[in-house]
């Protein structure tokens, strides 16, 4: 397994699913507290990653053209409150991946940075999908 390869692509997967939970928390529920918390967790698990392998190095690390596992469709969503449960679940999935990988490769500011925002996203994607039991935040296309 190309571990570097696999670091970058679960930062990045990690990084969007939070990015869209942030989103859902700025413009659908309007809770600068989420929002700000979201933001906090995204950029510190960015962080971990770029000072583990570098920038540079995780960019070297990519190969989209190469990757098998690219024809994954987005479908079956039935509204804001399970676009919030899908990506709360990618990034805690991604964020698992990161820390087994850490652990393995002797990374230990990757594996405890990844093991604090899957910790850290539990909490808050519970405060995400009370807001939407609380009648806030549903999505208006």
């Amino acid at each position: 397994m190309d571990t570097r390869r696999a670091v970058d692509a679960n930062l990045n997967r990690a990084a969007e699913g939070l990015r869209v939970l942030e989103d859902v928390a700025r413009f659908l529920l309007d809770r600068e507290d989420l929002t700000g918390e979201l933001r906090a967790l995204r950029r510190e698990l960015r962080r971990a990653g770029e000072e583990t392998i570098g920038w540079r190095g995780l960019l070297a690390e990519r190969d989209t053209g190469a990757d098998v596992g690219l024809d994954e469709v987005v479908s079956g969503r039935r509204g804001a409150a399970d676009l919030v449960a899908a990506n709360a679940r990618r990034v805690q999935e991604a964020c698992r991946v990161l820390e087994e990988l850490g652990a393995a490769a002797g990374a230990a500011a990757l594996a405890e940075g990844a093991r604090r925002t899957r910790y850290r996203l539990y909490v808050l994607e519970k405060n995400l999908a009370g807001a939407f039991e609380n009648g806030k935040g549903a999505a208006r296309f």
